[in-house]
């Protein structure tokens, strides 16, 4: 994740609980205008910094944990392209087709011993 990029996704998450940027650098101890800086992707913020936006505005807002996620979210991309989630949708839906046809006939059959006994 980039600083550019990061600096969008904090201020999406700051704008949700404080819609006033001063509010929030007051939350985390900081200018209005470093705040500004974070969001265009001009600085990161130091750790110390880093620790009071993550604990004012949750673990998302860890561009380490964003990043992890991003990477996670790709990985699923590439192994399920949606050919092959049809194809795992086709090939469970043949399973079950399978599996109600074996046990209408196991009961089919029971039904027939039971006629036969009687």
């Amino acid at each position: 994740m980039t600083l550019r990029e990061w600096g969008r996704h904090l201020a999406q998450l700051r704008k949700a609980r404080y819609p006033n940027a001063g509010e929030f650098a007051a939350a985390v101890n900081v200018s209005k205008r470093t705040v500004e800086n974070w969001e265009t992707g001009k600085h990161w913020p130091g750790v110390e910094h880093m620790a009071q936006i993550v604990r004012v505005l949750g673990p998302d807002a860890d561009p380490g944990s964003v990043a992890q996620l991003s990477r996670i979210e790709a990985k699923i991309d590439k192994l399920l392209s949606s050919a092959q989630l049809n194809d795992l949708a086709g090939r469970i839906s043949e399973s079950v087709v399978r599996e109600l046809e074996v046990r209408r006939r196991l009961s089919d059959s029971g039904k027939d011993a039971g006629e036969q006994a009687s």
